[in-house]
């Protein structure tokens, strides 16, 4: 970024070129500072869906998660064969949910703990592939959870040519 500075500046998440500097004039800042860090164009796949997918959870059923007693789900999706995935968890008061794999879990509302830390609105969990945690509800609460797809088996892509390839 410090480097990009001596040839433009970046205002609200986009980087302006100054005058007379070769390269796009503006671009997303993200990919202007991939693209110095890389020597190459940012290059992304084609895409899968002709266009946005909305999912309205209120046309979703809550379905009870077998061997999990007060844990419901609204599983809105698994996409690519990266399993990325989206769904909604909810814990009954006193319920509690052992939760693993690679994912982020948003409380939207409620109260508990986890691993000896309070979960309350907008606390966010964290886990890594082969982590495992459970998550306890002191009040009834509500969990947006994000499976991340698995790019373990992915190769490196070289870095003076290739395509970058986004996480879906």
């Amino acid at each position: 970024m410090e480097e990009l500075k001596k040839f433009g500046e970046f205002k609200d998440g986009i980087f302006h070129r100054h005058d007379g500097t070769p390269g796009r004039r503006n671009m997303d800042a993200y990919q202007a500072i991939w693209e110095n860090v890389h020597g190459r164009e940012m290059v992304y796949p084609q895409g899968r869906y002709d266009a946005p997918i909305f999912a309205d959870s209120k046309n979703y059923d809550w379905v009870a998660v077998r061997g999990a007693p007060g844990v419901s789900e609204k599983l809105f999706g698994v996409w690519t064969e990266r399993r990325t995935q989206a769904a909604l968890i909810r814990l009954e008061a006193g319920a509690s949910y052992e939760v693993g794999g690679r994912g982020v879990y948003l409380v939207l509302a409620g109260t508990g703990e986890c691993a000896g830390k309070p979960l309350r609105q907008y606390t966010t969990v964290f886990l890594e592939h082969g982590e495992r945690t459970v998550l306890r509800a002191s009040a009834a609460s509500e969990f947006l959870h994000y499976g991340l797809p698995d790019l373990s088996g992915m190769a490196a892509v070289s870095h003076t040519s290739g395509t970058m390839q986004a996480a879906e």
